[in-house]
């Protein structure tokens, strides 16, 4: 509440700010995309690293993670593996909180995990 005082207080609430950001930054479609990989991700692998490759094979048996990866990098019927792997990079490190499959919050970020045959691993790392 913002006070000024003069012959008698008037107070005016102002909402939060830090709540007004982190509103805007849960409603931007960006981090509802990582929002759902990392959902997706964190149901399948866990804290597991993996390869863009691997994640695109495995993934297609599982519809949320499929779907999105579809939505971040699906193109003509199929998951671009770079388009992901750039899509993640581009978005590692950011933290994003999810509800899991147990109704409970998760707060993860994307982690670079070392490489394997000169391709990236990425991992979700719980906060």
């Amino acid at each position: 509440a913002v006070c000024h005082v003069r012959d008698n207080v008037k107070c005016l609430t102002v909402s939060d700010p830090v709540e007004a950001i982190d509103g805007a930054y849960e409603s931007d479609p960006e981090t509802q995309k990582l929002s759902a990989l990392c959902a997706a991700w964190w149901a399948k692998f866990e804290d597991m690293p993996k390869k863009v490759s691997e994640v695109i094979k495995e993934g297609s048996e599982y519809p949320e993670l499929n779907a999105s990866l579809d939505e971040i990098a699906g193109e003509r019927g199929k998951v671009n593996t770079r388009r992901l792997g750039r899509w993640i990079k581009k978005n590692r490190g950011k933290i994003v909180t999810f509800k899991n499959d147990k109704n409970e919050k998760k707060t993860v970020r994307f982690l670079n995990a070392g490489q394997s045959g000169g391709t990236i691993k990425w991992a979700l790392k719980a906060i």
